[in-house]
């Protein structure tokens, strides 16, 4: 009868605590496996974090912050999505050659909270940027304020 199995028992001089399971205790929970945007997205850094844009230069990144200007060369051929008010801040860029990739153009993005995925580089050893080939890159993910 298990329910009469003894609890404890006496070994030498001391008496020990004996588990009472008829197996094996049960293994840990396997953890759950990442989403398939977790998976695949990098973590993001923000894009008026200069230190870790510069430590992350030539690597996949995800990069978040407000678009605060759009705008473009004389012209025509980029098309500038800048994410600090000052020169050499964290910018996307959009060739002219992938205008067709947005046919809603570019307005959208102004003034929203936006995720741009991609590789980091600098443009002219000093301006933190993505290329932006295709809408897939860039992720609204904050809602513009209902007046």
């Amino acid at each position: 009868m298990k329910a009469l199995r003894p609890l404890f028992c006496l070994l030498g001089a001391g008496l020990f605590l004996v588990g009472c399971s008829d197996g094996p205790p049960p293994a840990e929970p396997e953890p759950l496996p990442p989403t398939p945007e977790a998976a695949d997205e990098p973590p993001a850094i923000r894009a008026d974090d200069a230190s870790a844009l510069n430590a992350l230069t030539g690597q996949e990144v995800a990069v978040e912050g407000p678009v605060v200007r759009i705008g473009s060369t004389p012209n025509g051929d980029l098309t500038f999505l800048n994410f600090t008010p000052q020169r050499g801040g964290f910018t996307a860029v959009i060739h002219r050659s992938n205008y067709d990739s947005f046919p809603d153009g570019f307005g959208a993005y102004d003034g929203r909270q936006l995720r741009v995925t991609g590789l980091l580089e600098k443009y002219r050893d000093e301006t933190p940027q993505i290329r932006v080939s295709v809408p897939e890159q860039l992720t609204i993910i904050e809602p513009r304020p209902t007046p």
